[in-house]
């Protein structure tokens, strides 16, 4: 499946914006390492996703130079103000929907992918 395609399949399920993501531009970083260490982040060192257990910041690297391409997908909506934590976590809940359709729609098309979700690590799995 192309990445096109993927984009495209992003949109009719739901997603505002899917776009091409070229791995070679993600920046792994130790302060984001470090942040999720101090306490700010409840998974870390308890899913394999996530720090000490997905591996070192080498590591990573070594595993993301396999990929030609990727997609960014994004959920928006609407909040009255910055404590609307009510309707925050219905967009939340719209993007793991998508995001979990999304996933299965990969599982079956797909010859390697891997899904990862921004949402702390929530939905992370190796697909084939």
């Amino acid at each position: 499946m192309t990445i096109e395609k993927l984009c495209a399949l992003a949109q009719e399920i739901g997603f505002e914006h899917a776009g091409k993501l070229d791995p070679a531009t993600i920046e792994l970083k130790e302060e984001v390492r470090e942040m999720c260490a101090s306490g700010k982040c409840a998974v870390y060192g308890k899913r394999w996703s996530c720090p000490p257990g997905c591996g070192t910041l080498e590591e990573c690297a070594e595993r993301l130079r396999h990929f030609r391409g990727g997609i960014l997908v994004q959920t928006c909506g609407e909040i009255e103000d910055g404590f609307d934590f009510e309707t925050m976590l219905e967009i939340e809940q719209e993007h793991k929907e998508h995001f979990s359709e999304m996933h299965d729609a990969i599982l079956e098309k797909a010859e390697k992918a891997v899904a990862e979700d921004a949402l702390r690590c929530r939905r992370v799995q190796k697909v084939r």
